[in-house]
């Protein structure tokens, strides 16, 4: 019961908050979204919409995410990456991907990504 009520608490308060739309093309590849979770004033994770416009599949991405709060101030910046698998399908010629990453960022309330 404690469990069911720590998890419906959390789910109560859980924010999602529309970040950066749109980004310079780099690789044939652009961020259509990223979207940033804030829970009880921690970043708690985004996700990051990928879409491919290269004629060949994608198979690594490396990326740099800058946290930011709400005056402006770079709390803390950290590299991501998506690299395909037998079990993870490459970013396939004109589809989107979705990549979600967790992270406990305190204050950070938005999100920049930067293809690198």
């Amino acid at each position: 019961m404690r469990l069911f009520f720590i998890i419906f608490s959390f789910l109560a308060f859980f924010l999602r908050v529309n970040g950066q739309t749109s980004n310079k093309s780099t690789c044939n590849l652009n961020i259509t979204s990223v979207i940033t979770n804030l829970s009880f004033g921690v970043n708690v994770g985004y996700i990051l919409n990928l879409k491919s416009t290269s004629n060949k599949s994608i198979n690594a991405v490396e990326w740099t995410a800058q946290f930011y709060d709400n005056f402006g101030k770079l709390i803390e910046s950290r590299p991501g990456s998506f690299n395909a698998t037998s079990f993870i399908e490459p970013i396939l010629s004109g589809t989107e991907k979705v990549i979600v990453r967790t992270n406990k960022i305190n204050g950070a309330t938005k999100v920049f990504v930067t293809i690198n």
